[in-house]
């Protein structure tokens, strides 16, 4: 791991403005008064429509602290018009130190997760990879048994889940859209017509539950309670009671708020569960199964792990695993996955994290890297080690200090959902994350001190931006040392290219079983194949067969079974 990088970053944590809205009204008392005589439903449903605008999604960050700050402040009846929400934002908001927390786009704009009644859309918002973590989840819950309260946290999780996908089904927005925007910068505001019209897509009647087959009783835990509005203006834009709880009802209608925080609230959601009903050991003995066919199924320097027992170390709020290889001659990767257990969350919540308990685990990460070390050293022919230690869980905040390198071992840190993009990469070559990270250490060697807030696929980003120079072609070395800060977003283009290139989702057989495909090639060399792509089917893959899924204008195709145990044919 580059030194530098914890420097940097220790930095940027120290200067971050405050999320508390008690800090923004103390920046602008002027907001705090123009807010109050507003309906609070009425306002905040007209920004809430802003945030199913993939053209504003760098604006996530202010577009939610002003509903937050409406939904604690105005108390009259008048509803804003453009001109309002345009004075709220920018001229407002726009000039407190909070706006500098706005970043440029990293991720798409509406991701995918599966469930047993097939794809559901999300808004993806500002949280790191909220798919990722969701999907997890939502398989964990798949394996709870059928009993009444289990029964009805499914479909607490089902109806609210239907609902993101109603609503990115409004908007017409294709799983995978990327999103757009200024951040930092002045919010464009579309027409008082057009306003209206998106805030219409997030309000559903007790028409539109019964067509999309929700009883109400069944998105109750999500409902934010009005009575505890004075409750958050105490709050900050970090697990807010609203985050929580993103869906408002108000005349016999249900205002989803804050789209973009459905993933969370879900999430949130079924740790409490598993926590009031005593499920905390079945839960982390779940996520460990998850990840421990997740470093199964993803490869890693072109090649998976062999599907065998991992061993797990329990330790603290966390566990270890660890996973080695040789993938080159002389050359060996070691894994160290750190899982999140429920008691971390317990503790905790997911934003921060217990300091001493982090150096904990990570003395034992360092203990580990050491004895790879040692081991392979002996081997015969040994040249370089690489260790990356992989964040795994579903969607806490942790923490990970720097590790002491050696000239023929490196160390890096990934999250979980960049490590299977990576994995999803498409290369020429298995060896392309070694020798990125060699030609990182390499630069750093002649003087360049490297910058990068966003971690190691962000670095790839750049790299790729950068025809795999990692550094400007007219920049030359001298007497003096370089600096170089690598832009936050540079992960974005490859997120998207792998998201959309590899198109993960579900398809039904003519039985009605659902099964997850993928294209076969991210890209091909058939142009043809760009409108009209094969998938294959994954669960199949893993019993040594093939299937592959043709779509052709769009309209679904059958199955046909090939390379498999049996002759091809269709089914």
């Amino acid at each position: 791991m580059l030194q530098n990088d914890n420097d940097f970053l220790g930095i940027l944590e120290s200067l971050a403005p405050s999320r508390e809205f008690s800090h923004i009204i103390q920046e602008r008392p002027s907001i705090k008064k123009k807010l109050r005589p507003f309906h609070p439903i009425k306002a905040a449903s007209l920004v809430s429509g802003l945030l199913t605008l993939p053209a504003l999604h760098a604006n996530t960050l202010r577009l939610e602290m002003l509903i937050h700050l409406i939904m604690s402040y105005s108390s009259g009846k008048k509803e804003p018009m453009v001109h309002h929400i345009q004075l709220w934002l920018n001229t407002e908001l726009g000039a407190t130190s909070f706006v500098y927390l706005e970043d440029p786009v990293e991720d798409v704009f509406i991701s995918n997760v599966i469930t047993d009644e097939g794809n559901i859309r999300i808004f993806e918002g500002i949280w790191e990879s909220t798919d990722f973590y969701l999907q997890r989840m939502l398989n964990i819950i798949r394996t709870l048994p059928d009993e009444q309260s289990t029964c009805q946290l499914k479909r607490e999780v089902r109806g609210i889940l239907l609902l993101s996908e109603e609503i990115a089904d409004r908007r017409r927005l294709n799983r995978f859209s990327p999103g757009e925007g200024n951040d930092k910068g002045p919010v464009s505001i579309p027409s008082n017509k057009d306003l209206k019209s998106l805030s219409k897509t997030i309000i559903f009647t007790s028409e539109d539950l019964q067509r999309l087959g929700i009883v109400s009783a069944d998105i109750e835990p999500f409902i934010f309670d009005m009575q505890f509005l004075d409750k958050l203006q105490e709050q900050s834009l970090e697990e807010s009671d609203l985050q929580r709880h993103p869906i408002v009802r108000d005349t016999g209608k249900w205002f989803v708020l804050l789209p973009n925080n459905i993933s969370f609230a879900v999430r949130v959601h079924i740790l409490n569960w598993m926590i009031n009903h005593g499920c905390q050991e079945s839960f982390d003995k779940h996520l460990i199964m998850e990840y421990q066919k997740f470093f199964q199924d993803n490869p890693v320097m072109g090649e998976s792990f062999p599907r065998q027992s991992i061993p797990v170390q329990d330790f603290q709020d966390k566990y270890l695993m660890t996973l080695a290889r040789e993938f080159d001659e002389g050359r060996y990767i070691q894994i160290i996955a750190i899982i999140d257990r429920i008691s971390g969350y317990q503790q905790h919540g997911f934003l921060s994290f217990d300091s001493e308990i982090m150096d904990e685990y990570n003395d034992q990460i360092d203990i580990h890297i050491k004895e790879a070390r040692s081991h392979y050293r002996k081997q015969a022919g040994f040249k370089q080690g690489l260790t990356l230690v992989v964040g795994c869980g579903y969607g806490r905040l942790n923490g990970f200090r720097a590790v002491p390198e050696t000239a023929d071992w490196m160390v890096e840190f990934i999250s979980a959902p960049d490590f299977q993009t990576l994995a999803w990469t498409s290369e020429d070559s298995p060896l392309f994350l070694w020798k990125l990270v060699n030609q990182a250490r390499h630069l750093t060697k002649q003087g360049l001190s490297i910058a990068n807030a966003n971690g190691l696929l962000n670095l790839y980003g750049w790299w790729v931006d950068t025809n795999y120079l990692m550094m400007p072609a007219d920049v030359e070395f001298g007497d003096k040392p370089l600096h170089m800060m690598i832009p936050t977003d540079s992960l974005a283009e490859i997120r998207r290219r792998i998201r959309q290139g590899w198109d993960l989702h579900a398809l039904p057989l003519p039985n009605g079983k659902l099964v997850r495909v993928r294209r076969k090639d991210i890209e091909s060399y058939f142009p043809d194949y760009a409108t009209q792509p094969l998938y294959a089917c994954i669960d199949a893959v893993s019993h040594g067969q093939l299937w592959e899924h043709g779509l052709e204008n769009n309209l679904s195709g059958g199955f046909q079974r090939s390379l498999g145990k049996q002759d091809s044919r269709v089914i």
